[in-house]
């Protein structure tokens, strides 16, 4: 009846391979990771005390996790949409939206402008608004009575630059599994979530904390291009607290950046589907969970426009992630939500 149980039964019911780690398990599979369960402040304002695993303290691993890298997908999907569906496909880059034209509670088109400031006109009778940060920016004017708040906010990681991690003796020894020195790790404790790039062997830690992923930023403005120093130390501080069998205060470098979420403040799920405005979609909201839950959110859409339904297709409802939907009620509103 444990928390770890119920995640298990519920992962479970859903097809997802898990385990529950307990303290054994946790010695002889994950030697690696510091078994700490003591509450870490990585600001380094209070000293810490080292609580050890017990016969009462559970974690749940996901056997078959992953990452879905970012630059990888975008090109891949430009690469097939430029092979095979080049005819029916047309690529605006350095463009931005700068009005939507729509007539008697329709979608006429939109109003695009160049890098160059040249002007230019779409005319189609479906638009999807998936702008991340610039949601609001679009559709402003539209008046589309939708009640949930979508904020662009500010996320700052830090790529920590560890080849000794990734030595042949390393992986033999902590990667006989996938081949990496650590596994993905979500680290409530101390408020980061960590994993490793093996192609540049490196480690890459950013805020599981919901008032950190709460930074509002205009997506108009310039996002600084790293961390800020004092988030840098915080996440080091974390990394070397949960990795210390492993990983060393050595010098090494640490390289860091910012970018957006987008998230709706009011439950920190998905804003997709049909708006009042005829032929007006929303895809949006995605806490930067956008790419990994490609798949099934393109299968929604596709649906819904389509009209049709084919082998493979997500069974969610898209009513589901409506805007006009009463906020889901949540216990946490992090990006792990």
């Amino acid at each position: 009846n444990s928390a770890a149980d119920q995640q298990y039964l519920k992962y479970k019911k859903y097809g997802v391979d898990v385990s529950i780690v307990d303290k054994s398990m946790m010695q002889s599979r994950f030697p690696q990771i510091n078994a700490d369960i003591g509450t870490f402040d990585n600001n380094g304002e209070h000293e810490h005390e080292y609580v050890p695993m017990d016969e009462h303290t559970f974690f749940l691993y996901e056997e078959d996790a992953g990452y879905f890298e970012p630059g990888q997908a975008l090109m891949d999907l430009r690469n097939v949409l430029k092979t095979q569906y080049a005819e029916n496909v047309n690529f605006y880059f350095n463009t931005s939206v700068q009005k939507i034209i729509h007539s008697g509670g329709k979608v006429k088109g939109l109003e695009i402008s160049h890098k160059d400031q040249a002007s230019d006109a779409v005319f189609c009778d479906t638009i999807i608004n998936c702008c991340g940060p610039w949601y609001n920016q679009i559709v402003k004017d539209l008046d589309l009575d939708i009640k949930l708040t979508l904020s662009p906010v500010r996320i700052q990681c830090i790529y920590k630059d560890c080849p000794e991690l990734f030595t042949p003796d390393i992986l033999s020894t902590f990667g006989k599994e996938h081949n990496l020195p650590i596994p993905i790790i979500v680290d409530l404790l101390s408020g980061i979530y960590m994993r490793p790039q093996k192609k540049s062997q490196q480690v890459l830690a950013s805020t599981c904390r919901e008032d950190e992923e709460r930074d509002k930023w205009d997506p108009n403005v310039e996002l600084p291009t790293g961390a800020d120093p004092d988030v840098r130390t915080k996440y080091l501080n974390s990394l070397y607290h949960r990795l210390e069998p492993i990983m060393k205060p050595i010098s090494a470098k640490v390289h860091s950046l910012s970018s957006f979420y987008t998230v709706c403040e009011d439950d920190v799920q998905y804003v997709l589907g049909p708006t009042k405005l005829k032929g007006f979609i929303l895809c949006n909201g995605f806490s930067g969970h956008g790419f990994k839950c490609a798949p099934s959110v393109g299968s929604l859409i596709a649906q819904h426009v389509c009209g049709i339904k084919i082998d493979g297709d997500t069974e969610v409802p898209i009513e589901f992630y409506s805007p006009y939907r009463t906020p889901h009620k949540l216990k946490v509103k992090n990006v792990l939500a």
